[in-house]
């Protein structure tokens, strides 16, 4: 298995970074406040990110694993909403649209590290109809090694 610094070093200077811990903590604080507002939509993504794993590393899988008795979105919005500044990762653009916020990277142990990706899509009235929304790209058990060195801003 290989080890998750290995994989961030690999396209470091162009997709994914550190970011500072008042950004990362404003994010999360962004994040909860959103959680709290029954406007706000939460999506998961079922499509691009499960398409191409094995099962056990899918979104639904490990979201019915952890938590088989209920509702997985509100599972997802407890388990967000639990997000600390030492389950931080890094910060990820967006590959697919380069134009739209990036996503913040989490893991959080479970039986297992559980890899979380996530981005807040604020559209203030500039679409109508159109919901604030978080997109969870990426609630799912970790494919790659991930351990306490991983995080920049665990306590130790």
């Amino acid at each position: 298995m290989a080890n998750w610094s290995d994989i961030m070093s690999v396209d470091s200077e162009k997709t994914n970074w550190v970011e500072d811990s008042s950004v990362v903590s404003t994010f999360l604080a962004k994040l909860k406040f959103m959680l709290e507002n029954p406007c706000t939509s939460i999506q998961l993504d079922k499509k691009k990110s499960d398409q191409f794993k094995p099962y056990e590393y899918t979104n639904k899988f490990t979201l019915s694993n952890l938590f088989p008795n209920e509702n997985p979105v509100d599972a997802m919005k407890r388990e967000l909403r639990l997000l600390s500044l030492c389950d931080y990762l890094h910060t990820a653009v967006d590959v697919v649209n380069p134009k739209s916020p990036n996503y913040y990277v989490f893991a959080k142990k479970f039986d297992k590290f559980v890899y979380i990706k996530v981005k807040i899509v604020v559209f203030n009235g500039s679409i109508p109809g159109q919901q604030d929304t978080i997109l969870v790209m990426s609630f799912h058990y970790a494919e790659h090694l991930i351990n306490e060195n991983s995080f920049r801003y665990l306590k130790r």
